[in-house]
């Protein structure tokens, strides 16, 4: 009777400790199949990016189910840095795709909001059992969170937003997964890193220049080009040093990303 006690407890512990453990990794293989069904290499406007095909995405059942799977996930039950960083910038670009695809056709993320309601601040999606935000996603949690290489993960749906991975972000991949989006922005002439000759300038994204603040923390913006940036391309960076090359930045194409 003592051993089938025993056994019994022993059970009912690995089950707990299962789902317990279980319950703490949500699990991206639907958003990893999605991105491989519905996005594509292209170039709009003479910018290469990363597109995809909202029209058919919209209506797709898996897409929907993750939807629904987000929106029971427990989030509190996310423990390590890198849980939680890899968690929400995930959500953020699953969210950004949802609220266009909510909204499709729309020419731009931005035709979806007004001045006085900007999309910025209406509700993109719950998850957790709680209403969010791309905002609160990005500057309440994502930015608090202090590694400015986000900026070059989540995607806005925009042509000028970094180009969106085409598999999710995982926590035991994340650094590597960061640093390589960071080399591909600026491996993009037309809205990542470009040097002008002619004019004696460096052109880098606005988003450099909006979340200045963020890459200060870590040795500023030229610090960040200089690790990321295509090799033959960082020597230039010296004469911006030298204040014989100027730093400008990219106007930013708010036209969506398909």
């Amino acid at each position: 009777m003592r051993k089938i006690s025993f056994f019994i407890v022993v059970a009912f512990f690995l089950v707990f400790s299962f789902r317990t453990v279980e319950a703490a990794f949500f699990d991206f293989s639907d958003w990893d199949a999605l991105l491989k069904k519905y996005t594509y290499d292209t170039t709009k406007e003479n910018v290469h990016l990363t597109s995809v095909k909202y029209i058919f995405l919209k209506n797709d059942k898996q897409f929907k189910d993750l939807i629904s799977k987000l929106e029971k996930f427990p989030v509190s039950s996310l423990e390590s840095y890198n849980e939680k960083l890899s968690f929400w910038i995930n959500v953020y670009n699953i969210m950004a795709v949802k609220i266009i695809a909510d909204h499709y056709p729309v020419k731009s993320i931005k035709n979806i909001g007004g001045w006085l309601t900007p999309v910025w601040n209406k509700n993109a999606g719950i998850v957790g059992g709680k209403a969010y935000s791309l905002n609160d996603i990005e500057h309440r949690i994502l930015r608090k969170m202090g590694d400015p290489h986000i900026h070059a993960a989540i995607v806005c749906a925009s042509v000028s937003c970094p180009n969106l991975a085409t598999k999710s972000y995982k926590p035991d991949e994340l650094n590597s997964q960061l640093d390589y989006q960071m080399e591909r922005l600026l491996a993009n002439e037309a809205k990542g890193f470009f040097v002008h000759q002619t004019e004696s300038a460096i052109y880098i994204s606005q988003i450099f220049n909006w979340f200045k603040k963020d890459f200060q923390k870590h040795g500023g913006v030229l610090t960040c080009i200089k690790k990321h940036a295509p090799i033959e391309a960082r020597q230039y960076l010296k004469y911006v040093e030298k204040g014989s090359y100027s730093i400008k930045y990219f106007d930013f194409n708010w036209n969506l990303n398909e």
